[in-house]
């Protein structure tokens, strides 16, 4: 039997003229999904919707069928992207014999990648790129 249940998430609106002449960051849309991963989108309830559903429902009706709601974390918004701090990023390349060299991500880090298979005595087990942090810690 099949189970009867939709997933929900509160999403930044579609809506065209709220992005260009209101707050878009305080509108949400409510998209339901088939699955919990939210790949496949099911149906989508808009801002200004009286049956768009809310955390406090625990069932929906879509298209004359009552469906049970399971609610996944929201989709925000952020006001000011500029604001947003990104960390440095570090390639680590992790060798066979032990050593473990950290290098700067960035543009150079497919030159360096190619400087290193080139020469198959350097040929790394294990990569990792992480955020840049004091000593390697």
């Amino acid at each position: 039997m099949k189970k009867f249940i939709k997933y929900a998430r509160k999403e930044p609106t579609t809506d065209d003229v709220v992005k260009k002449y209101g707050q878009p960051e305080k509108v949400y849309d409510v998209q339901l999904y088939d699955d919990r991963a939210a790949k496949h989108p099911y149906a989508r309830f808009v801002w200004n919707s009286s049956a768009k559903p809310t955390r406090r429902n625990k069932r929906v009706v879509v298209n004359c069928f009552t469906w049970t709601l399971k609610w996944l974390p929201d989709i925000r918004v952020r006001k000011n992207l500029s604001i947003v701090t990104k960390p440095k990023l570090v390639i680590e390349y992790h060798y066979a014999d032990g050593d473990i060299g950290a290098y700067p991500a960035g543009g150079e880090a497919q030159k360096l990648w190619e400087g290193f298979a080139a020469n198959p005595l350097y040929e790394p087990t294990k990569i990792v790129i992480r955020p840049e942090t004091p000593g390697g810690d």
